[in-house]
């Protein structure tokens, strides 16, 4: 800021120090999730919803027994209010299977979740820790129709089954939809605007309805690798 003192006409000149910078931008995929000022229904679509859809059909695991786009491919968008994380997804996935539940869901379709609670203060750490989160979700067990379930890998410390994630699907000729809302509590975080957080939306796919195994993944950044946040993307909550 630039004043004029009026007894010596001399520009004094006045820095004004913010209280917390944010963290530098990450270039692996930067991403906006929707401010919802009344939540979205939650029940498999997306009629309701604004802001950008996303592409995440990077294959980051599995290219090996990835066929193309009808086995395995995703778009997705985000939201957020004061109380959840609102995940929105539409999969092409040309055969449904998840028979597979709790930490093992990810062995069947599902989706995916990473994501950077205190981006700022460890930006720059290559490894997982405390206030880095894994969260996995079932659209349901045998088909869309059936249960659904969320549940936290990491952290360690606070890993299993998340009955308060509200979870909402249905199929289409080629593949299915889901809607999430996901309390910010258990992802370890306060949200406000313009806050900056590491993330990484991926899809799971199993084509073998005989086993629990994961065939192959896709993700919204083409580098994602678990243990390494600084492959991550970001993620800003707008209004």
């Amino acid at each position: 800021v630039t004043n004029t003192s009026p007894q010596t006409a001399t520009p004094v000149v006045i820095y004004v120090q913010p209280t917390s910078a944010p963290a530098p931008a990450r270039y692996a995929g930067l991403f906006y999730a929707y401010h919802f000022w009344s939540p979205p229904s939650i029940d498999g679509g997306w009629d309701d919803w604004g802001g950008t859809a996303y592409s995440a059909s990077y294959v980051t695991y599995g290219a090996s027994q990835w066929t193309g786009e009808a086995d395995l491919s995703s778009t997705f968008r985000v939201g957020w209010d004061s109380s959840y994380l609102y995940i929105a997804a539409k999969v092409r996935d040309d055969q449904y299977a998840q028979h597979a539940t709790g930490q093992d869901l990810y062995l069947g379709d599902s989706l995916e979740i990473l994501l950077d609670s205190d981006l700022f203060n460890d930006f720059y750490t290559a490894a997982l820790n405390y206030d880095d989160y894994q969260m996995g979700i079932s659209p349901g067990y045998g088909d869309t129709n059936g249960t659904k379930e969320a549940v936290v890998w990491f952290p360690k410390g606070g890993n299993g089954t998340r009955s308060g994630v509200r979870i909402a699907s249905m199929s289409f000729d080629g593949g299915y939809r889901v809607e999430a809302a996901i309390p910010w509590g258990d992802l370890g975080v306060s949200p406000y605007a313009g806050q900056q957080l590491g993330f990484v939306f991926s899809v799971s796919d199993n084509d073998d309805t005989s086993q629990n195994v994961q065939q192959s993944m896709v993700s919204s950044v083409s580098g994602r690798k678990l243990t390494n946040p600084n492959t991550w993307g970001e993620l800003i909550l707008s209004y």
